[in-house]
């Protein structure tokens, strides 16, 4: 499916977006989730959130907090609806690549389950130390991006931002998320303040907003 299509696709279910699906502080505080159905879902801040906006081209490594860098159980493809948001790809490599860097690698759990809805608590395990370096042209920003469930990576999001995710093919396979030391395990473990429900205003308020962006990019492409 084209970029149009999704959004076309997107716009129309839109009126009918879940709101017990949809949460507040969605993986991290100030992350809004929107659910539009098992294969759409929209990202939207309204303020730049400091874990997602350090970046440093030059040495891609600095400025993580936990659990930035994952995989996935699913192929997507990510179209940004507003705001400066950069994609940025890793790989497994050699602890000798000097461009490298040892992470710790977790299992990670999610806590939303089939049909956008709660199952558990976040989790994470620790499995192993794995090197990994930014892949070469691993770098997108602001464009549309499609990847693989298996592909590692990071967002960067700086300032207030839309993106509206499209799940393509779903896998039954562990997810992993990646982080500099163990001691950041228990970052998302111990947050009670993740996956909250949304007031009925500020649901439709998102969806007033996300309407509109989407608008505004049929109107580019």
């Amino acid at each position: 499916m084209n970029i149009n299509s999704h959004l076309v696709a997107a716009k129309n279910l839109l009126p009918m977006a879940k709101h017990q699906q949809s949460y507040a502080n969605c993986h991290l505080r100030g992350v809004y989730s929107i659910f539009l159905n098992d294969n759409y879902r929209v990202f939207i801040t309204q303020q730049n959130i400091p874990e997602l906006s350090v970046f440093n081209e030059e040495n891609p490594h600095i400025g993580l907090s936990s659990h930035l860098l994952h995989d996935h159980t699913f192929d997507f493809t990510s179209i940004p609806l507003g705001g400066d948001q950069t994609n940025v790809i890793y790989e497994h490599t050699s602890h000798l690549d000097p461009t490298s860097q040892k992470y710790c690698q977790c299992i990670f759990r999610s806590a939303i389950g089939d049909h956008g809805k709660i199952h558990q608590s976040p989790n994470l395990e620790f499995v192993n130390y794995q090197h990994l370096r930014v892949i070469d042209n691993g770098i997108t920003q602001n464009k549309s991006y499609s990847m693989k469930a298996e592909q590692i990576h990071r967002v960067v999001w700086r300032g207030p931002i839309i993106a509206l995710i499209c799940l393509e093919q779903k896998y039954d396979r562990q997810s992993y998320a990646y982080m500099h030391d163990r001691d950041g395990i228990g970052y998302m473990i111990l947050r009670d303040d993740l996956y909250q429900p949304i007031a009925d205003d500020k649901f439709e308020h998102l969806k007033n907003v996300i309407d509109k962006s989407i608008e505004f990019a049929l109107e580019d492409e």
